[in-house]
């Protein structure tokens, strides 16, 4: 246990460097202004860790910061997640705008969705810490939620080659990966308890850490300019007609929307 903990604190550092060098490159490339939902995460998690890595994880401090930041962080994702969905349909405003009625719709029906899913958690083997765990609860409820609204979100781009700057691509897929391994490693935390709980928050810190590099990596400004698409790709034909009924659905309801 005692290197299982001092690996754990070696990744939440690593991941502070991570994310601050992110948010550097961002800045340096001028992304901010693109993704600004997502710079704002990044900037918030650099401002917490730097609060709370000085002090160890089973200090009551560092418990209460936690309970405090996770809404915080909730709010954070939800609005990650429409800058998403903007991002997307940013070519087809049409279908953005006819649409957001759906996706509340879509956002209530997945959360329901999760909460039912919920029964595992709540029988959590033991805990000293009951309303930690609630918080835990709370927020894998989130997350599934999110990522069945990414899921869809994922399967629209398999679907429609709608094409997209190489970026979004990265941001989305990303945070597809990120929100999923998310949800399984708190699952795994709430079902079994406390000895599992450093575990599986070691796990996430590696995989979040592994995303933040790789967009570290790969997210520039040439990745603005470049254009790529996911679906359909091997058939260009069908490529073809699917953007066009995408186009011709997209202009439609823009007429109806202007009217």
């Amino acid at each position: 246990m005692p290197d299982l903990i001092h690996l754990e604190r070696g990744l939440q550092w690593l991941s502070l460097a991570a994310i601050a060098g992110l948010s550097l490159r961002l800045r340096h490339e001028k992304l901010h202004r693109a993704y600004p939902c997502f710079f704002a995460y990044l900037i918030f998690e650099v401002v917490r860790s730097v609060v709370v890595l000085p002090f160890p994880t089973n200090r009551t401090f560092y418990g209460t910061i936690y309970m405090i930041a996770e809404p915080i962080v909730w709010v954070m994702y939800f609005m990650i997640v429409w800058e998403l969905y903007t991002l997307v349909l940013r070519r087809h405003p049409g279908i953005a705008t006819a649409s957001r009625f759906t996706l509340a719709g879509g956002v209530a029906v997945a959360l329901v969705v999760s909460l039912f899913t919920l029964s595992p958690d709540w029988h959590n083997p033991g805990g000293q810490f009951p309303v930690l765990h609630l918080v835990n609860v709370l927020s894998r409820a989130i997350v599934t939620t999110l990522v069945f609204f990414l899921l869809t979100i994922t399967a629209f781009l398999v679907w429609f080659p709608v094409p997209l700057n190489r970026n979004t691509v990265y941001y989305c897929l990303g945070y597809s990966v990120f929100f999923f391994f998310k949800a399984f490693f708190l699952l795994s935390r709430n079902v079994l308890g406390p000895e599992a709980a450093r575990l599986a928050g070691t796990a996430n810190l590696l995989v979040a850490t592994l995303i933040t590099v790789v967009w570290m990596v790969k997210l520039n400004q040439a990745g603005e300019e470049h254009t790529v698409s996911i679906g359909h790709r091997w058939r260009q034909e069908e490529a073809d007609r699917l953007v066009q009924q995408l186009n011709s659905i997209n202009e439609t309801l823009l007429r109806g929307v202007r009217r």
